[in-house]
């Protein structure tokens, strides 16, 4: 896999050559092969990208790379050898000028981004082989990988590299190229084989007129998925072409892509090979909590360092320094030994490679079938994508069909021109139907100053062209033409004021919005409608007398939703059956091959007096929500759909919602009743619209908290051992000693994983026997009794109750061990108690005393505590702020504890490292200003073919280029724009 992270100016690329050898003595062809094998620390970097070639001065590419070099351009955004370039210093546009351009700005809060960090990862298998190789082979190995690495940067150069320039940066230039510098890595941080490259990608390029400007980032970004698994699959390809391996799927979790590995590789050498993070992780919480209770105080920073250590040295027998490749290769073979023993371990390499490989050949049909499985399975995730979205697919679909190395490229160029005919995806720049260009484009021919090598203008960002189905589209335009019809059942008045009355007389009053929205639901008359709930506003026990009054006039009601466990509260709130919308539109499948009658959905025949409640429908797929509704509504029946468009959003396509309101409006709930602070009522509801000033509510009640982090960073700090996740653990802790219901949330599973290991170790410090069994979860931690454990997997033969069976998101408390790696354990809610077999624990069952703010979506508390670290969205934001009755906090780290690479903690965005309280806004503002609702099909073809929006585009452009052909810049005081002599502006 590829992953690409911001380098920050300054001091940000260190850590690449943190465990660099030093000079020449390390340098392959200076000396022996054996010499160089010996010596310890990595290999230096090498300079790459096209870019060098027009860096008058040097270096070239293959050039080793110099500490000096670094600190030049990554540090200051200077000529790499600018300590021997004689130059007057100048900001000029000379290839050979110190001055690249603008130099960076390294301290301040806005540090320049130096440039990114694109680190290639082949997976644990190929580690494996290498690791475990004979020099010829370990050396085929590494030349697949470099081979795959030089590929990818060849063609993200070709694809993804250009700058802005213009007003606002409209317009996206051509550059000469990339400067880079590669890096091979051989271990991970816990010391285990991790064969890798960090390719560093300056931030400087050169226009093909000979000015220095910034890297356009928003390409960069764009292509990360695409150009990951063009070098997964381009791995694959090298190896199978150099040394006749297969390769096979191997599931990971549920939920998640299969991993293509090595065949013949054990899986249990893998995993043994993978699991040191979670080890030492938990071993280093577990120390911390013991030296806590045994002090009564924090450990100083030496005495962190030692604990540090400690745990790393406790999960690995064999001490991880700088150490050279002949003593890690020992190393490695003699954790295989123990792992596999000596003669498996021996026979490794023989069943990898001198095995017969699968067949690899080009089939004539690949091209049509491969585009169109790929346009199937990009239009289930979602509503809108771009041609990158296509050619990731392509590229796995091209690994899983074994297409050979020679053909790789030429086939999936082919497959992505056939996914992206009109056959199979639809432009959404223009009406169905229409072949006329957009708008803006009209009529217009740019002359040739305005266009990019090839041929497109520089006013279309690259590669962000929008595309749909036609069936996906097809499927939203039947959810909102069923939402104009009005001919569906009516309770009368009375009864709905009735049911009000009784709820009233019960002790549920409602509120004039909830009374307003039974009204409505009830007596509209409408097939589908929206009710809009944001968090907290008694929509729980408002369809709840929805249902009563619906049923006391003779009508059914059924529900529905995404997940089992919101099934399962709904069932609960209606009194009536529900069902997860997988087995409505199973139910509804099935039904199509039967006698022709109306479907059966949770045991109720659907018909005119059927009222379905989807609930959590915003996190609902596009195409069930079709599939239900055309059911529904062709049998007679009505469908409500509940829920809120600025919470989190549908994994998969979704954004219908918000054409249903903005077509035929909806029924909105707006009085939080959850909270017991009216101003926290109000401060949720600012969050929501991404208003800074519901901040200051949080602030003023001191509930955002801001710790120096060092989690993940190899380095301690002053306050190290109180760090942000200590401070979410502590006021968790404290709010669960003083009786009362607390979440502990955080935005990954990553950091998920490191909130449960150190509760567990903050739950065992009291513990006298530390030496009481323990199973391993799918997380890489493990329980014992007494700990809290949580289900990820719906698991229907696993009974609770006569109407409880075990769902993703339940939470258990571990009684007792079966002995065979399974668990007895106590049900939260219902307190009975079931035994989770082996099979289940390892594949479905982590520690459950955090968790993902996505998963908490619909839960309530009496308080939360949430760690943020400046990543997260405005509707992780906002769930996490609403979920806890009392209170609601958040606990600040500007660290990189959420890092894929935490051994380099120099990878992180461009960001203030400060622990001072002015950050606190700056940080959230910035995770409020980012959203990720997805937009349907039908919204971005509206707004693309709106014709104010044309119109503006069309003025912009013209401006922009009016203003490049006078040579000014249109903005008031703006500087000249010199237009070079070869740039033709004549318009024709």
């Amino acid at each position: 896999m590829m992953s690409l992270h911001k380098l920050s100016a300054g001091s940000g690329y260190t850590y690449l050559t943190r465990q660099v050898a030093a000079g020449d003595v390390t340098a392959r062809g200076r000396g022996s092969l054996g010499a160089y094998y010996e010596q310890r620390g990595e290999s230096p970097g090498v300079w790459l990208g096209g870019g060098l070639a027009y860096l008058e001065g040097g270096p070239r590419a293959g050039d080793s790379v110099s500490e000096a070099q670094m600190l030049a351009l990554f540090g200051h955004g200077h000529h790499p050898n600018a300590v021997t370039i004689t130059s007057d210093g100048q900001t000029g546009d000379g290839p050979g000028a110190v001055l690249l351009g603008t130099p960076f700005v390294t301290t301040g809060p806005r540090v320049s981004v130096a440039g990114y960090d694109l680190t290639f990862s082949p997976v644990k298998s190929v580690s494996a082989l290498w690791a475990l190789a004979d020099p010829d082979v370990a050396a085929q190995v590494e030349a697949a990988h470099t081979a795959a690495v030089t590929d990818t940067i060849g063609w993200l150069e070709r694809t993804a590299v250009y700058t802005r320039l213009g007003t606002g940066g409209l317009r996206q230039v051509d550059v000469t190229g990339l400067l880079a510098v590669a890096f091979t890595h051989r271990d991970s941080r816990n010391g285990e084989p991790d064969l890798h490259a960090h390719v560093a990608i300056s931030n400087k390029v050169r226009t093909l007129d000979g000015r220095w400007r910034a890297l356009d980032g928003r390409a960069l970004h764009a292509a990360a998925v695409a150009a990951s698994e063009r070098y997964n699959t381009r791995l694959e390809a090298q190896l199978v072409h150099r040394l006749g391996v297969t390769f096979t799927d191997r599931a990971p979790r549920p939920g998640l892509r299969p991993v293509r590995e090595l065949a013949g590789i054990p899986a249990e050498l893998i995993a043994a090979w993978s699991s040191r993070r979670a080890q030492i992780t938990t071993s280093q919480a577990e120390l911390l909590a013991r030296f806590r209770a045994t002090y009564g105080r924090e450990p100083t920073t030496a005495e962190g360092h030692a604990l540090a250590q400690q745990a790393t040295l406790a999960t690995r027998q064999a001490k991880h320094g700088p150490r050279s490749e002949a003593e890690q290769r020992r190393t490695w073979r003699a954790q295989a030994d123990q792992v596999l023993g000596t003669d498996a371990a021996g026979k490794v390499l023989d069943r990898v490679v001198h095995q017969r490989p699968a067949a690899s050949s080009l089939d004539p049909g690949w091209t049509t079938h491969a585009a169109t499985t790929a346009v199937g399975t990009v239009s289930v995730q979602r509503a809108v994508f771009t041609s990158h979205h296509l050619r990731a697919e392509l590229e796995r679909l091209a690994r899983t069909n074994r297409i050979p190395l020679h053909a790789l490229d030429t086939a999936i160029e082919e497959a992505l021109t056939v996914a992206l005919s009109g056959d199979l995806s639809l432009r959404l720049d223009r009406e169905t139907g229409q072949d006329r260009l957009p708008a803006a484009e009209m009529d217009v021919v740019e002359p040739a100053g305005l266009r990019r090598r090839n041929g497109a203008s520089v006013y279309d960002t690259a590669h962000t062209q929008l595309f749909t189905t036609p069936a996906l589209l097809n499927a939203e335009r039947r959810i909102l033409a069923a939402g104009e019809r009005t001919d569906g059942r009516r309770v009368p008045a009375g009864l709905i004021e009735l049911a009000l009355l009784e709820a009233r007389v019960a002790g549920r009053t409602l509120n004039a919005g909830q009374q307003a929205m039974v009204r409505e639901l009830a007596g509209s008359g409408r097939r589908v409608q929206v009710a809009i709930a944001p968090a907290g506003t008694g929509k729980t026990t408002t369809l709840g007398i929805l249902a009563t009054a619906w049923t006391d006039a003779g009508g059914t009601i059924l529900g529905a939703a995404p997940s089992a466990v919101a099934a399962s509260e709904l069932r609960k709130a209606t009194g009536h059956p529900a069902v997860t919308l997988a087995a409505a539109v199973r139910a509804i499948a099935a039904s199509r091959n039967g006698p022709g009658e109306a479907p059966w959905i949770g045991g109720v025949p659907l018909g005119r007096d059927v009222l379905v409640l989807v609930d959590e429908a915003g996190m609902a797929a596009t195409t069930d929500l079709a599939a239900l509704i055309d059911a529904v509504t062709a049998a007679g029946g009505s469908v409500r759909l509940v829920g809120d468009t600025d919470q989190l959003s549908s994994p998969t396509a979704g954004g219908v919602l918000h054409d249903l309101v903005r077509a035929h409006g909806g029924v909105q709930l707006d009085t939080p009743v959850r909270f017991t602070d009216p101003g926290e009522a109000r401060a949720t509801l600012a969050i929501r619209a991404g208003d800074p000033d519901g901040l200051a509510f949080y602030a003023r009640r001191g509930r955002i908290h801001t710790r120096a982090n060092s989690l993940g960073t190899g380095q301690e700090g002053p306050d190290a051992s109180s760090d942000a996740v200590d401070s979410a653990l502590a006021g968790w802790a404290a709010d669960r000693a003083a009786g009362r219901d607390s979440l502990l949330l955080a935005g990954s599973n990553t950091l998920v994983t490191e909130l449960n290991a150190r509760a567990r170790a903050a739950r065992l410090a009291g513990t006298p026997d530390t030496g009481q069994p323990k199973v391993g979860l799918r997380d890489g931690t493990a329980a014992s009794i007494g700990d809290v454990v949580l289900a990820r997997h719906n698991q229907r033969d696993l009974v609770i109750t006569a109407t409880e069976w075990v769902k993703n998101g339940d939470r258990f408390t571990v009684t007792a061990l079966t002995g065979d790696g399974g668990l007895r354990v106590r049900h939260a809610p219902t307190r009975r108690q079931l035994t989770l077999p082996a099979t289940y624990v390892n594949e479905h069952v982590q520690l459950g005393y955090a968790a993902t703010i996505h998963l908490a979506q619909g839960a309530t508390a009496d308080t939360t505590h949430t760690l943020v670290t400046g990543t997260e969205t405005r509707e992780q934001l906002y769930v996490a702020l609403s979920r806890g009755r009392s209170a609601n906090h958040l606990h600040l780290t500007p660290s990189p504890i959420d890092d894929d690479d935490a051994a380099h903690p120099a990878l992180n965005p461009a960001r203030p490292n400060s622990d001072t309280s002015a950050d606190r806004p700056e940080l959230l503002r910035t995770v409020l200003a980012r959203t990720d609702q997805q937009a349907s099909a039908t919204s971005t073809l509206t707004d693309t073919t709106d014709p104010g929006r044309q119109l503006h585009v069309a003025v912009e452009r013209y401006l922009d280029a009016h203003a490049l052909a006078e040579g000014h810049d249109p903005r008031p005081g703006g500087p000249t724009e010199v237009v070079p002599s070869s740039v033709e502006l004549r318009w024709r």
